[in-house]
């Protein structure tokens, strides 16, 4: 489940119910029991709250506020799970009593959705496509059908982690089918039910489903299609979900290629603008669901920006390197790096994506150090220390205090967690090496030559990026 925009929009949407629910319920007042669960939870005394919040549930009390708790004893678990949790049998359970919830009232099958965000990241790595598909056999059946535009998002995004998983395991174009198929299955509900009310959103969302799993150089299609569409639409005077669907699927497509094509990254983002404000000049109610885009717009800016400035960084003289200390072997020095070619990875230990490509980094270590590669990590400080008993990294309350000892200690230990046998630097507070290298966001890795020029700089994680990345070592190294 390791696909980027599929998680991304799942994460964004699934948050937006959450939340709308979560305000929604914390307006009425909770009940003595509800505030001594509260009270547990925030003290994280989570195995007492856990029971008290199943005791609650047996006398009665409205559904939606044990709903309300569950969601706030799971998101303590985030920070921490203590070892008399067993909170991938929480997940399950919690999962389980949403399904049973939704069989006794079937037009409460959106709860699945916001389930979904809460319990997956406490179910554990090997059963997740166990239970994603239990989920989904559960929802794609004729009876949740009849719940019309809840049971077509719903779908979508399920289907968005199974395509997940499909191109984790190189099944590319079973991922873009099962998408493509959601999507021509809810275009004949809107021809069948025309007028359905949220259908256009939806129909956007579903692109953006369909986009999740599209290589960019295949997207024309609903790039056209989507503009078309908004332009009719805004000409019948369009709804606040439909402009903000519309530009969540602007910023998508820019996303794309912004790290590759940052021009055309930046012409899809000025013509999904004109559009955008040509709705809200015809209806200014709607200024506020262009709001959104108008955020992601500044922040892409940026970045393209940055973009600008790697690429044309390729064939130059890699910028020096900085560091202060090393950890997890011997300093390298510039002598020993010439004629080699070497994969600079800037990460952190906070870093979830960077994470995430560690066993690829693992693997070119292994396979690649030997015929003449060197990877090299490069971090700074930021105020984490090791939490023995949890045998994990974590900030320190002040992350200034941090003495570099300590944190050298942490990224030893941490480094070794994850089986990593390249060496990483640390670089001072004041270095200006990753502003040297263009780095905006991490994973980014700069990959230099045997004669010390850039050939190549990639940002992010996923099967792509590193599919790029180990082509380029090939062909610098000269092997198959």
């Amino acid at each position: 489940m390791k696909m980027v925009f599929g998680r991304m929009m799942l994460i964004l949407f699934l948050f937006s119910m959450t939340w709308h629910a979560s305000i929604g319920l914390g307006q009425e007042a909770a009940p003595d029991d509800s505030k001594k669960i509260v009270e547990l939870i925030k003290n994280r005394d989570l195995a007492k709250a856990l029971a008290e919040i199943k005791d609650l549930s047996k006398t009665g009390v409205d559904d939606q506020k044990i709903r309300t708790l569950q969601i706030q004893w799971f998101n303590a678990l985030r920070t921490g799970v203590p070892s008399d949790i067993d909170a991938d049998k929480e997940a399950k359970s919690y999962l389980e009593a949403t399904m049973d919830s939704i069989r006794k009232n079937p037009t409460r099958l959106g709860d699945i959705a916001s389930a979904m965000m809460i319990a997956m990241p406490f179910v554990k790595r090997d059963s997740i496509d166990e239970t994603t598909t239990k989920v989904l056999r559960f929802v794609d059946t004729p009876e949740m059908e009849k719940q019309g535009i809840v049971f077509y998002r719903a779908l979508s995004l399920l289907h968005r982690n199974v395509a997940g998983a499909m191109r984790r395991d190189g099944k590319d174009a079973q991922a873009l089918e099962i998408m493509q198929s959601d999507l021509t299955r809810f275009e004949k509900f809107m021809l069948e039910n025309p007028g359905a009310p949220s259908a256009r959103a939806t129909l956007l969302n579903m692109m953006s489903g369909v986009l999740s799993v599209l290589p960019p150089d295949q997207q024309q299609e609903i790039r056209t299609r989507s503009t078309a569409m908004f332009k009719t639409w805004t000409e019948e005077k369009p709804t606040a979900d439909v402009v903000s669907g519309f530009g969540s699927l602007v910023v998508q497509l820019a996303s794309s290629h912004i790290r590759s094509k940052p021009e055309l990254a930046e012409e899809i983002l000025k013509e999904g603008k004109s559009l955008l404000d040509a709705a809200v000049e015809k209806d200014d109610s709607l200024a506020n669901a262009v709001t959104p885009f108008k955020s992601s717009l500044r922040s892409m800016e940026r970045t393209m920006e940055a973009t600008k400035k790697q690429l044309a960084m390729i064939g130059k003289p890699a910028p020096p390197m900085d560091a202060m200390e090393w950890v997890n072997g011997s300093a390298i020095s510039a002598d020993e790096l010439k004629g080699k070619v070497v994969l600079l990875d800037f990460w952190a230990v906070w870093c979830g994506p960077c994470i995430a490509t560690f066993p690829e980094l693992r693997r070119w270590h292994e396979e690649y150090s030997e015929k003449g590669l060197t990877i090299i990590g490069v971090t700074n400080q930021y105020g984490y220390t090791w939490d023995e008993e949890s045998n994990k990294a974590k900030p320190a309350k002040d992350r200034d205090e941090v003495l570099l000892a300590d944190e050298l200690d942490m990224l030893k230990k941490f480094i070794a967690s994850y089986d990593l046998h390249h060496r990483s630097m640390v670089t001072p507070k004041d270095s200006t090496m990753s502003a040297d290298y263009g780095v905006t966001g991490i994973p980014h890795v700069a990959l230099i030559d045997q004669e010390g020029k850039i050939q190549l700089i990639k940002v992010g994680s996923g099967p792509a990026s590193a599919k790029e990345i180990e082509a380029k070592i090939k062909e610098l190294l000269k092997v198959e």
